[in-house]
């Protein structure tokens, strides 16, 4: 069936009144008598005719169901014209499961029906039948080829798979020029630059390569053909002129677009492509000027992007050496946090001792020493939780410092982020601070639990000797002394 239409296309190419996306219509004026003359398709769910005659309702039906108004053979007799126009649903047309089949009689009529091109499936490239043109173009998103080359066998034989990188550097596209996002690879300049210079070339392609590059790279779209680009002063490209670029052009137009897909720098790339085509074009370019001066284009932002990644180089050296002395210093003042929490675990024993001296150097059993030695157990616990609360808080320092490392390291990945995992914080912090932090949390720990025991044994000891019938607890001091 789709053999047999594209056949009867081709054969009344010259009856074509429509050639857009979804629909053809053939239009045919012939006498009545004459109409199986016409090798017409009866209709389907494809095709469908229509018959226009003097005062007759149009009609919808095959040749024969028309030819029936006039009687078994009173059509030969009627040589009086009706207009026939026979439409093809070309969207209900399946071609050996080629997701994204389109035919049109040339190639300008594919570029005119574009806005209503649907993409199927975004991972196969558009194959495009040129029914009587003789010309085939192939990019890495589109082949188009005419009906000479066409067969059953040839639309098996070809591939319509589309590259996994290019498909994963459209999607970075995507991804990075999120305020230009592309409705489809439709948009996207390599989808319109040859693969082979062999090819014919395609005016149009050639057009759509300037038309979607600018879209992206330019500053302001003033219209299709009109773009603003601002950097070192502002250029108003106007790319409607009639002169054709060359294939050259193109394929450094595509390079370039290559050059601005980059996850990383992405930004910095697209201000150098930016600035290097305001310096070179006119405050007022057209394409004549710019085939003459994307070649010098190309090659300086090649030499700028150099020199660009050698300043980084030397950016990312003395930024490297910093956050490794960021990293030293701060173990540095985890270490004296760590010989902090050793000074106070120190001073508490000291004081410990020293209240047990103060309070058993007399009669524990004496009023006076009584109540002297409960002033003590008070202000030592008082003092015991102090500390407490300053050794749980202590933490916070700790953590501060390493969260503001950890910022430091993120600004210093904003300059280069091309960092290897090396100098990630997660790997310096476990290369330089694992240990150091490890050590402290194991003497915090520790410090807070001496420091609960001690508030727990010193209030029991106010209590037994604060009140006399809680006296057990000062009790088993007594014989743990032996006093």
């Amino acid at each position: 069936m789709q053999n047999q239409i594209l056949n009867f296309i081709e054969k009344y190419s010259d009856k074509v009144v429509t050639d857009v996306a979804r629909r053809m219509v053939l239009r045919f004026v012939v006498p009545v008598n004459e109409l199986y003359s016409i090798d017409f398709i009866n209709n389907s769910e494809i095709v469908s005719n229509s018959f226009i005659y003097e005062s007759m309702d149009p009609f919808d039906g095959n040749i024969g169901d028309f030819i029936k108004l006039f009687g078994s053979d009173g059509y030969k007799e009627v040589s009086t014209e009706v207009q026939v126009d026979v439409t093809i649903k070309k969207d209900k047309i399946e071609f050996n499961q080629i997701d994204n089949f389109y035919f049109f009689l040339n190639h300008i009529n594919f570029f005119s029906a574009i806005p209503d091109v649907k993409i199927n499936n975004s991972s196969k490239k558009i194959m495009v039948l040129l029914l009587v043109e003789k010309l085939e173009f192939e990019s890495e998103f589109i082949h188009m080829f005419n009906f000479d080359q066409f067969s059953k066998d040839h639309t098996t034989i070809i591939s319509d798979d589309i590259d996994e990188e290019e498909l994963s550097e459209l999607e970075v596209l995507n991804s990075v020029f999120k305020n230009k996002k592309l409705n489809s690879y439709l948009d996207y300049p390599i989808t319109w630059v040859s693969i082979s210079d062999g090819m014919q070339s395609v005016p149009l392609c050639k057009h759509a390569v300037l038309e979607t590059f600018f879209s992206i790279v330019s500053n302001t779209v003033v219209s299709k053909t009109n773009f603003i680009i601002r950097g070192y002063k502002t250029v108003h490209l106007d790319i409607s002129g009639k002169e054709e670029v060359s294939e050259e052009v193109c394929n450094i137009i595509g390079e370039l677009m290559k050059f601005i897909i980059d996850k990383q720098r992405n930004h910095d790339k697209l201000l150098l492509l930016r600035n290097t085509c305001t310096l070179y074009m006119d405050s007022d370019e057209d394409i004549v000027g710019l085939e003459k001066k994307i070649f010098e284009i190309k090659k300086n932002v090649e030499y700028n992007f150099n020199a660009y990644i050698q300043d980084k180089i030397r950016i990312f050296l003395d930024q490297k050496n910093q956050l490794l002395q960021e990293f030293i210093s701060t173990t540095k003042k985890i270490e004296e946090l760590t010989n902090s929490l050793v000074s106070q675990i120190r001073t508490v024993l000291l004081s410990l001792l020293g209240t047990i001296f103060i309070g058993l150097i007399k009669d524990i059993n004496n009023s006076k020493s009584s109540a002297m030695l409960n002033l003590v157990l008070l202000s030592y616990i008082f003092f015991f939780v102090i500390q407490l609360i300053i050794v749980i808080y202590q933490n916070r320092q700790q953590q501060s410092l390493l969260d503001s490392l950890e910022s430091y390291t993120e600004e210093f990945g904003k300059i280069e982020t091309s960092i290897e995992n090396e100098y990630s914080f997660l790997s310096l912090k476990k290369k330089y601070l694992d240990d150091p932090v490890g050590i402290y949390r194991t003497y915090r720990c520790w410090t807070i639990v001496l420091m609960i025991v001690l508030i727990v044994l010193f209030v029991l000891l106010f209590f037994s000797n604060r009140f006399v019938e809680f006296s057990t607890p000062k009790d088993i001091i007594k014989v743990i002394i032996g006093y």
